[in-house]
């Protein structure tokens, strides 16, 4: 791949310029990705508790009944599942069925397999809409974040909502950790899996700039403030991060329990303050 440099673009967010083609990303992720990628066989009761808050939250947040439901990047399908269970008429797309077939494999099924896009261009053509899309942790892998809206709100119905999810990078708490020494410059940096890096006011301007509204940003747990403590900093002992990610799930579900619109006020705070690991924009068609 040709070499590239991250620079900062009219909207604020960071990109790689100039970035792989999609022949060189393609290459990348079967050699380097897909066939070194195993999905978790079993999960704790916990886990799979924690693994379903997101699907509580986009509950409380779109406020509906039932409908259509497509989940971009569905991996090991849980969004799937439990939106299936909640009686939607589901539909997944990935570049592979492995993880919904570990997982759930009555609804491998409902799993369209290859290209994003492309298989996103056919359901357009198909004249498919949605009132519910999931994206999940995949406008910072393409080359161009503006096409993949573009192809999201083609999907939409009138009254349909998305729910965006990419990592919340270049943040206050990031900074912070790199001032202080306690990890390298840019240690959010992946390159080539991230193309693209987002923050609240750049998202909400690529957003904007595609005619969408925003109608709610959260952010998942900051999972970054352990690296400020010396017992707790993951990045220097890696050892660290499996109670890292229990304290994590502790915190997460201990407030779901409270309600799950206090688990959401708290991600919202998280968004506002520009923390949180990944950022949730909830969008609809102007």
């Amino acid at each position: 791949m040709e070499k590239s440099t991250l620079i900062q673009n009219k909207l604020g967010y960071f990109e790689f310029s100039p970035k792989p083609t999609d022949s060189e990303l393609a290459e990348y992720y079967n050699k380097k990705y897909f066939e070194a990628h195993n999905y978790k066989r079993e999960y704790t009761e916990i886990e799979k508790d924690h693994l379903y808050l997101d699907c509580l939250e986009a509950e409380f947040i779109i406020n509906k009944n039932g409908g259509r439901f497509l989940d971009m990047g569905c991996g090991e399908g849980f969004f799937m599942d439990y939106f299936h269970r909640k009686g939607w008429d589901v539909y997944g797309l990935d570049f592979t069925t492995d993880g919904i077939r570990e997982q759930f494999p009555k609804l491998e099924e409902k799993v369209q397999k290859g290209n994003l896009f492309d298989l996103m261009d056919k359901m357009v053509q198909d004249g498919l809409k949605f009132d519910f899309l999931s994206c999940n942790n995949v406008l910072e892998h393409v080359t161009d974040p503006n096409i993949a809206l573009d192809k999201i709100s083609a999907l939409l119905t009138e009254d349909g909502t998305a729910r965006v999810k990419v990592p919340n990078d270049f943040s206050p708490i990031q900074k912070g950790i790199v001032e202080r020494g306690l990890a390298e410059d840019q240690f959010w940096v992946r390159f080539p899996d991230h193309l693209t890096y987002f923050q609240p006011s750049s998202l909400k301007k690529l957003i904007e700039s595609k005619e969408m509204k925003l109608i709610k940003l959260v952010s998942d747990f900051p999972i970054d403030f352990f690296i400020f403590h010396e017992k707790t900093n993951y990045y220097s002992d890696s050892s660290l991060g499996k109670s890292a990610h229990q304290a994590r799930m502790d915190v997460d579900l201990t407030l779901a329990k409270s309600g799950i619109s206090n688990l959401v006020s708290f991600r919202e705070g998280c968004a506002t303050a520009g923390t949180g690991r990944n950022l949730v924009a909830y969008i609809k068609i102007s």
